[in-house]
Parts: C-alpha cells; structure tokens; sequence
C-alpha cells in the first residue's frame, strides 16, 4: 500500500488574517475527510503577531514597538 499523497502549498505572503483564515478552512476541509494531507509554507507580509486563545496580549505584546514598525497583532 503506497503512502497517501500530501499536497504541498506555498502561496506567498500573506496578512495574518489571511493565513488564519486558510488554516481554519484546511483543518476544517481535512476533518471532515475533504482535503490531503498539506504541508504549507506560513509567510507573512506585513509581519504579525499571533496571540493564542490562552494568552494575555498585554502581557505578550510590545504595542508600540509593533505599531512604530507596522506590525500586525
């Protein structure tokens, strides 16, 4: 039995929302049997922040240092 195919994607950069948004709908698509396998490259464009479910972005976060350099939280 040869091994199940993994899709690979590399779509460039992308916002934070964007790359947020992609991975819901992949984790979405593979969990309801609809999608491969994926392998994907993350890069973002303009840089962001991600703050999980858990943390306190007050406590993560160095606001103005993230808007002097314009990146996206």
């Amino acid at each position: 039995m040869s091994p199940a195919p993994v899709r690979f994607l590399d779509l460039g950069p992308l916002t934070a929302a964007e790359n947020t948004s992609l991975d819901e709908v992949l984790l979405r698509s593979r969990d309801a049997g609809d999608g491969p396998d994926t392998f994907r490259l993350l890069r973002y464009r303009p840089h962001g922040v991600l703050i999980g479910r858990y943390q306190d972005a007050d406590q993560e976060v160095r606001w103005d240092y993230c808007q002097e350099q314009g990146i996206e939280v």
